[in-house]
């Protein structure tokens, strides 16, 4: 019932017990892949897969078939390993399976799926382990429920034809399981489930099949792990609680048979080393751990000859994070990584100053003493507060800080006085206005530069001194303006030219008579006052010419009469419409100008008539139809029915039926009925149904004595003759 793609089995045994990876070891979906024989040589088939999910709200997905350099087996146990699990780099899984035979016909094969997280943060992990057992080749079967506690889910799995044929699915701290007939659950985990429903048992007289889920937020550095066990023979020991670890164990699930335990933190002040516990083989195989992030932590080889039980890393500074990884002998040649971050106490109290609350120190402030560390972890110290300005009057050689204070000596001596620069004073100089003090102390004032004219027109009545700056009316009233005597301008009178200002500001310019109309052949453009004598060109372009608007003339088209000129000087005439084809029924030899309206004969003489190529007529012919006029009007049809037409197949209706034939059927055909021997059987006229007394094959000939047109049904064969004819295929 099940395909097998896998190339080569992986088999495991222990005693008389054989499991046999005989299709893939996980990626089987809804596909078997197990053979298994407890020591009895009755051998049980059953899938046993696994699904993980990666997020909150992630779909299952089927784990995939591992590649064969990931896969290590010894006689009892399997290893697979999963690197970056699902295209995420660092989540890495493996899967341990272990057979073992507790006694005779009293055997037991352990899954356990373990997920890694070295990604560097956390993520939501979901795993899912399926199973269909099929007891003795059986696929119906029994499913009741054994033990429901903290740490396990026991079910029974009986096949209904034989009640000595059970065996027990155990699992361990599951977080959620579902119960159905085969193919549901599978299908459900295949198409993409986010949790099962917790419910279906008992299930009997069923394709038995189960599912069970394990889920968590994993940590980096840490691990989400599921565990179950099928038992045959004897019910599992119930899982229990591991007082060291606080978590699920089943007692009789043997130890891996080589372990790196994850790393335990020795802190000592400052620093911090790790321990790796270490589980060996005595195989001799050489080990290396290596730092990848840390600086300065060397790498340490051992060799694994049964007496190392530990290995240790370091030394790590006391906040560092670490980044191991491990090169040696494992499954598919894995290389297991351990990271994690310190959880070491700081050495100080302040750790960012290495420095202890009181400790003296330097708070880099010049404005500061008795500096000492505070419990808030900083740096400080006293100031004392005064003028610190060594110009000033009141300067304080003992301040650190200056507390705005100081006073200087104003412009008349005094310390902290109010003569200041800007404050006013007297310099003395008749000549000056706004007398200050300057930056310097220096009594000052401005004098007033301008034009002192009074005629000019920027005169300015508060100017002490004539800087030369005076300014006079032009001929158009502008201050300073350049419009003066022999500018040009406009008198306003466009008859004149030449308009300039004369030595009293007046405007004037000269006349200049002519044609002044820019649209006249004789325009002159130097006059400026209209003479008129302008002159335009006529329709035949000769300046002041005769011919004029409504002069006779030729416009070149044979189509028109009354040639003239209009407003526009353009030559027209008028046409005569009508038709000019001579070949139409009603051509006009008077036009000169074809307008569309030509008229012909029909196919009956008519002019105009819609009697034209395609219309129906009747050829006199009783033999065609569908009869219409041709391109050249002749009358002709369709035949009716000529030659042999189609061969057709007979059909049935209780008799033998030529009721399909396509020859015309007006009780005159003619049915001519044939055996195989192209015997004729029967010659009927109007009748198209024939019924054998025969059995054998027949068909028939229809013909018209009409029409010259014949058509063959059949062969067809009668197989039974029981009242009506019973056809084959």
């Amino acid at each position: 019932m099940f395909l097998c793609t896998q190339l080569s089995a992986q088999t495991l045994t222990n005693g008389n017990a054989t499991w046999i990876y005989a299709g893939d070891i996980t990626g089987a979906a809804c596909n078997g892949n197990i053979d298994f024989d407890a020591g009895n040589g009755i051998d049980q088939a059953f899938s046993a897969d696994w699904y993980y999910a990666i997020g909150a709200n992630g779909l299952s997905v089927n784990f995939p078939a591992p590649s064969a350099a990931n896969i290590t087996t010894t006689d009892s146990t399997l290893v697979a390993f999963y690197p970056d699990l699902g295209g995420v780099t660092g989540l890495n899984a493996t899967l341990t399976i272990i057979l073992t035979e507790i006694g005779p016909l009293n055997v037991q094969a352990a899954q356990l799926m373990q997920i890694d997280n070295n990604t560097g943060g956390d993520i939501d992990i979901k795993l899912f382990n399926y199973l269909d057992l099929d007891k003795n080749n059986a696929t119906t079967e029994n499913a009741v429920l054994e033990l429901q506690d903290e740490c396990n889910l026991i079910t029974a799995v009986t096949n209904v034809n034989d009640a000595s044929q059970v065996c027990y699915f155990a699992v361990n701290a599951a977080d959620g399981y579902e119960i159905d007939s085969y193919p549901n659950l599978c299908e459900k985990l295949d198409a993409g489930a986010t949790s099962l429903s917790n419910s279906g048992l008992p299930l009997l007289g069923s394709d038995y099949t189960q599912a069970y889920q394990f889920d968590g937020t994993v940590p980096t550095g840490g691990s989400l792990t599921g565990e179950t066990l099928v038992a045959f023979g004897e019910i599992p020991e119930a899982a229990v609680v591991d007082e060291a670890t606080g978590q699920c164990t089943f007692p009789s699930t043997p130890a891996p048979e080589f372990t790196v335990g994850q790393p335990v933190q020795n802190c000592d002040g400052e620093t911090f080393t790790l321990i790796f516990a270490f589980d060996g083989e005595a195989s001799g195989t050489q080990y290396t751990f290596t730092e990848m992030t840390q600086a300065g932590v060397n790498p340490v080889t051992i060799t694994d000859d049964g007496t190392v039980t530990e290995v240790t890393m370091g030394v790590y500074p006391y906040d560092a994070s670490w980044n191991i990884s491990v090169v040696g002998d494992f499954p598919g040649g894995a290389m297991p990584v351990f990271t994690g971050d310190s959880e070491c106490p700081p050495p100080f109290d302040c750790q960012d100053l290495m420095a202890d609350f009181g400790d003296t120190c330097d708070d880099n402030d010049a404005t500061t003493v008795n500096d000492v560390i505070t419990q808030a972890c900083v740096c400080a110290g006293m100031t004392v507060s005064g003028c610190t300005d060594a110009t000033a009057c009141n300067y304080d050689a003992a301040a650190t800080v200056d507390n705005s204070s100081c006073l200087y000596l104003d412009c008349e001596g005094v310390c902290g006085g109010a003569s200041l620069v800007g404050t006013t004073c007297d310099d003395g100089d008749a000549t000056t206005v706004g007398d200050v003090y300057d930056a310097a102390c220096s009594c000052a004032g401005m004098t007033v530069p301008g034009c002192i004219e009074v005629a000019a027109c920027n005169y300015d009545v508060t100017a002490t001194v004539d800087d030369g700056s005076c300014l006079y009316l032009d001929c158009v009233g502008v201050c300073g303006g350049t419009t003066l005597a022999g500018s040009t301008c406009d008198d306003g009178d466009a008859t004149t030219i030449g308009d300039m200002y004369d030595a009293t500001c007046t405007c004037a310019g000269m006349t200049v008579p002519g044609c002044t109309d820019a649209t006249a052949c004789n325009y002159d453009a130097m006059a400026t006052a209209n003479d008129g004598s302008c002159l335009y060109l006529d329709c035949v372009g000769v300046c002041g010419g005769t011919t004029l608007e409504g002069s006779t003339c030729d416009d070149g088209d044979a189509t028109t009469v009354g040639d003239v000129y209009d407003a526009t000087c353009t030559c027209a005439g008028m046409t005569v419409p009508g038709c000019m084809e001579v070949a139409a029924c009603n051509y006009d030899a008077a036009a000169t100008v074809d307008d569309g309206n030509c008229l012909y004969l029909d196919c009956v003489g008519v002019c105009g008539g819609t009697t034209l190529a395609g219309s129906t007529c009747d050829d006199g012919n009783a033999n065609t139809e569908d009869d219409v006029y041709t391109v050249a009007c002749v009358c002709e049809g369709t035949p009716i029915c000529m030659g042999q037409l189609g061969t057709l197949e007979l059909g049935r209706e209780g008799a033998l039926s030529a009721v399909g034939t396509e020859v015309p059927q007006d009780g005159t055909e003619i049915y001519t009925w044939y055996n195989a021997a192209d015997q004729v059987v029967a010659v009927l006229i109007g009748n198209p149904y024939y019924s054998p007394s025969v059995l054998g094959s027949y068909y028939v000939v229809v013909s018209h004595p009409t029409y010259d047109c014949f058509q063959i049904l059949g062969p067809r064969t009668i197989t039974e003759l029981n009242g009506c004819c019973e056809l084959d295929d």
